[in-house]
């Protein structure tokens, strides 16, 4: 897994010119909380990772969620609900 800043993760976001341009650059920045989240959890609340087989050009790719339901944040409504949790990082006692 390629790692980069979460500050250079930001700045591509940052100046994308709409959604759909927003979601090309999501995966780097959701790739450092999946890793902050595993690395510091457990949290008061539980999370789940979750991971689409078809983002990233079908390479997959993975986010941080607080629903277990499936929301899909790089396809949107076309494909909201494709997807899996693969992990869960328990919320602390």
């Amino acid at each position: 897994r390629q790692s980069i800043a979460v500050g250079d993760a930001l700045k591509p976001l940052n100046k994308a010119k709409n959604i759909g341009e927003q979601r090309k650059y999501f995966k780097p920045l959701s790739d450092q909380f999946v890793s902050l989240a595993l690395t510091f959890g457990p949290f008061e609340q539980q999370m789940y990772v979750q991971h689409c087989p078809m983002a990233n050009q079908d390479k997959g790719a993975d986010w941080i969620s607080i629903n277990p339901e499936i929301q899909n944040p790089y396809f949107g409504k076309a494909m909201m609900k494709c997807g899996s949790t693969s992990q869960v990082i328990v919320k602390s006692n």
